[in-house]
């Protein structure tokens, strides 16, 4: 009867998702370790693999439960790295594409003030004027309480 139970336990959908939700931490931060290790490849690896294991989580998890459960600071912090592993490699138009995604995507608060991370993107380019131009996007979204940081 308890094994019935455990087997269960370990072997159902939830469980699954939360092992696999572990996993996807986990290469986020194995992903940050050796980029702060210097190894900005495997940084950018890590990253990429906890990209599709979390596309994988968010499938499982809509089969499973509906579709307001998926861990919305997960899918942001996996976004979040895999952008700024991608600039750190030097691969720019990768970057801007996933902090693109990062930002049209409404679920996301606070998403506007990647802009900055855009515009140094742009200013690294040397591409000036779209650099300013998302500094100033950045700025905008600042709101009217905090007049002193604008």
């Amino acid at each position: 009867m308890i094994q019935n139970i455990l087997a269960f336990f370990f072997n159902s959908p939830e469980e699954k998702i939360r092992q696999l939700e572990k996993k996807v931490n986990e290469l986020v931060e194995e992903s940050c370790i050796a980029n702060s290790c210097g190894d900005l490849k495997l940084a950018l690896e890590k990253a990429k693999d906890a990209g599709r294991k979390e596309r994988v989580l968010v499938r499982q998890r809509e089969q499973v439960t509906s579709p307001e459960n998926i861990n919305l600071d997960l899918t942001y912090s996996v976004l979040f790295n895999l952008a700024s592993q991608y600039s750190a490699n030097e691969m720019y138009p990768e970057a801007l594409n996933t902090y693109q995604v990062i930002v049209k995507n409404k679920m996301f608060s606070n998403a506007g003030r990647l802009k900055v991370n855009m515009g140094n993107i742009y200013l690294k380019q040397r591409n000036y004027s779209k650099a300013i131009k998302f500094y100033r996007m950045a700025l905008d979204q600042i709101p009217s309480v905090h007049k002193e940081m604008r």
